[in-house]
């Protein structure tokens, strides 16, 4: 099915979009090829009235993820292109770029940036200067034990400066295909994504827009990818020497396009919940995978009812609740008690004198209950998962309670997604059906009794 949001003002905008490329069509053209400007549309890009007296503007924002075969497994690919023009001084602060790459501490898996590049261009009369982004001006930085942040900042940035950078991340999280972001705290003029899926592949994709898409299209297209394995002999050891053995795949493959033009900067207003809720974007969540069309396909994700189950088996959720504690002949003592409301209290309470919140919200728990106990310091799952812990010692009837913060955002009930979630609780059931729910992380925050149940 192929559907188009095509504005009226649309036809007559594309003609004069020389922010992209000059040929841009229905014929799949890139809208921007890095490195290709000449002074003649940069003074063109120049002449044009700032949107909404902007300091700067993105021109053009261009991205693509393909899957691809590499060794002993499937890769994701994204590139990214974009075209930025400064025009005031407040808004040299958008020469900055930061990327964010994931990766696993468990298997030292991990996302690369790669065939990095970027080109500051400033109009001088009608000679067109460039300015290459060196080494050097590239730099890294761990944010937690999960995720690093590369940064780098464009050249010789000044009043009038036209700004191109590039990259390309190489990912072996087949989870962790890219989302994308129309709109942006400058004005847009052009964004554009488009993904291309394997048969084998299926995810789920959530889009949230209060903008129109010029484009927005799906179709089918013949797909091949090499595959890579290590030779093993009769052992199931690797054949020392010798040459990988390579498969090639063929099948379909689902295609996406998206594109929004002449958006808006974002501007936050009073009593938002979250950016992310209102920011036009799309997002993805691997569903299913099935490589063999005679077989069953094995689930990533697919209901409430799976993600819980899911949660319960993973070492660091579920799993985490059968671990041992120092505190559990405390919490046992608790039941001596008879209000459980006051029990309840009592059990949050030790764990409050027992660790102390790190500032991280996760729904997972990185640390054993042992070494949280031992630091007396931890983030939020590892927090409230000991609670539940503690809370059931107790003699209640607790389960974890998944959350999302404020900060990231509202919940869609109708999409099984997890990484809708970033943040854990403890959830009581009290006698007459009323529902209490617990955090340890902060000891001004009031207990909450939420409601009877039905």
């Amino acid at each position: 099915m192929i559907t188009r949001v095509v504005p009226a003002h649309w036809w007559g905008a594309v003609a004069s979009l020389l922010l992209c490329s000059p040929a841009l069509a229905w014929a799949q053209e890139v809208p921007v090829r890095f490195g290709k400007l000449d002074a003649q549309e940069a003074a063109q890009l120049l002449a044009r009235p700032a949107p909404d007296s902007a300091a700067a503007e993105v021109v053009c924002d261009f991205g693509q993820s393909t899957i691809k075969g590499g060794q002993d497994g499937f890769e994701l690919r994204f590139e990214r292109t974009a075209r930025l023009l400064i025009r005031r001084r407040p808004g040299y602060e958008h020469a900055t770029v930061r990327v964010v790459l994931y990766h696993d501490p468990k298997n030292g898996n991990r996302e690369q940036i790669q065939q990095l590049k970027g080109i500051t261009y400033n109009l001088t009369g009608k000679e067109l200067s460039k300015d290459l982004l060196r080494t050097e001006a590239v730099f890294s930085r761990k944010l937690n034990d999960r995720l690093d942040e590369y940064a780098f900042t464009l050249p010789n940035v000044r009043e009038g400066s036209i700004l191109e950078f590039t990259y390309v991340i190489r990912s072996p999280f087949l989870f962790n295909l890219q989302d994308w972001q129309f709109q942006q705290e400058i004005p847009v003029r052009w964004s554009e994504y488009r993904v291309q899926i394997p048969s084998f592949y299926r995810y789920k994709e959530m889009t949230r827009s209060y903008w129109p898409f010029a484009v927005n299209t799906s179709g089918a297209a013949p797909y091949t990818t090499t595959y890579r394995e290590k030779v093993q002999d009769s052992y199931g050891a690797i054949s020392a020497g010798s040459a990988d053995k390579s498969y090639q795949i063929s099948t379909q493959a689902l295609t996406r396009r998206w594109v929004q033009q002449d958006i808006p900067a974002f501007r936050p207003e009073p009593f938002l919940t979250t950016e992310h809720d209102y920011l036009s974007r799309v997002d993805f969540e691997l569903e299913r995978i099935q490589f063999n069309p005679e077989r069953d396909p094995q689930f990533v994700v697919s209901s409430w009812a799976q993600i819980e189950k899911e949660l319960l088996e993973k070492e660091d959720f579920g799993q985490y609740l059968q671990q041992n504690s120092a505190l559990a002949t405390a919490a046992a003592a608790l039941r001596s008690i008879p209000d459980p409301g006051a029990r309840a209290a009592a059990a949050r309470q030790l764990v409050l004198q027992a660790v102390g919140y790190s500032g991280t919200a996760s729904l997972y728990a990185r640390a054993t209950p042992k070494r949280v106990l031992e630091t007396r310091q931890g983030n939020a799952a590892e927090i409230n998962l000991l609670l539940v812990r503690l809370l059931r010692e107790a003699g209640l009837e607790a389960q974890p309670l998944l959350l999302s913060t404020r900060s990231h955002g509202r919940i869609q009930t109708e999409l099984p997604v997890l990484s809708q979630f970033n943040y854990v609780a403890a959830h009581v059931i009290l006698p007459g059906n009323k529902e209490l729910v617990l955090d340890a992380t902060d000891p001004t925050l009031p207990r909450s009794c939420c409601r009877k149940t039905a």
